[in-house]
């Protein structure tokens, strides 16, 4: 059932965000395309090309908003999947949402997974952007080698395993792992605020699921603080951590109590939500 309630899931964000992904594409290679434009250009502006200089200007303009567009379509992105989720469990829809013969627990996972997968998507989507305008629109020739070089250069050590000593690709999957909890981690601290919100709260629910996110995300910050104080504690007193030599294995340790504590903080979250789903659920 978790496999069919992903499947529609990501049928229904697809509809969205798959032509959002598009469109930040679309908007790179015309960022990319003014880009070159201007820097065609420039060497007009020394005959005071009047033309040049108000095709310099318009490219600049355009330039700009394309960036702000690429920007903002991560923050649609996350309101969009924010938005998803209220729509689907607590406006009129939810009546039907929780009808359907499946627990609890699958309907949160499914949104969870289905959220992450696009906006993985839309992330790739706005690197790829970001790598179409720097290779194909900082140069007046067709390609930017520099560019090419320098990601060419930056491959070369990522996949080193012998780096100064230091094993870079066990670094870049162990930091990938802890960025995929800790994305689980702020979804289902969504997910939890916005449930929050709309059971405390019967008017201004989505200002009350605001509140609610800072007031958990300040809660966990405190519990962060908390946890670091007892570790240094632990050691022999805070001014052990300033003294502490960082090496390669220290490093790894970092890694992994911060993977392991956002897998914590999900389970909480998740319990928390699904509890409150069970049997506090008031969709009025």
């Amino acid at each position: 059932m978790l496999g069919k309630l992903i499947k529609y899931e990501n049928k229904a964000l697809a509809k969205t965000l798959f032509p959002l992904g598009m469109g930040v594409i679309f908007v790179s290679v015309f960022a990319a395309v003014m880009l070159k434009v201007n820097l065609s250009v420039t060497d007009w502006l020394s005959a005071e090309n009047s033309v040049a200089s108000m095709l310099q200007s318009v490219s600049v303009i355009l330039f700009v908003f394309s960036v702000i567009a690429i920007i903002s379509a991560c923050f649609v992105a996350v309101f969009m999947l924010m938005q998803r989720y209220y729509k689907n469990l607590f406006s009129d829809e939810g009546y039907l949402t929780f009808t359907l013969p499946v627990k609890i627990r699958d309907i949160v996972t499914s949104k969870a997974v289905c959220a992450f997968i696009w906006s993985l998507f839309v992330i790739l989507c706005v690197l790829a952007g970001v790598f179409v305008i720097a290779v194909f629109g900082t140069s007046q020739s067709f390609v930017n080698s520099q560019v090419l070089d320098f990601l060419k250069n930056m491959l070369k050590i990522a996949v080193d395993t012998d780096y100064y000593g230091v094993n870079i690709p066990a670094y870049i999957a162990q930091y990938l792992f802890m960025m995929v909890v800790s994305s689980f981690q702020q979804f289902m601290l969504i997910y939890l605020a916005i449930t929050m919100g709309n059971q405390i709260a019967k008017r201004h629910k989505i200002l009350s699921s605001i509140l609610m996110y800072f007031v958990i995300y300040a809660v966990c910050q405190t519990v962060n603080t908390l946890l670091m104080l007892a570790a240094g504690f632990a050691m022999g007193g805070m001014g052990v951590l300033n003294e502490l030599t960082p090496t390669d294995t220290l490093f790894h340790i970092i890694l992994l109590a911060a993977t392991l504590l956002s897998a914590v903080y999900i389970a909480v979250f998740f319990f928390i939500n699904c509890k409150i789903l069970k049997n506090k659920l008031n969709l009025e």
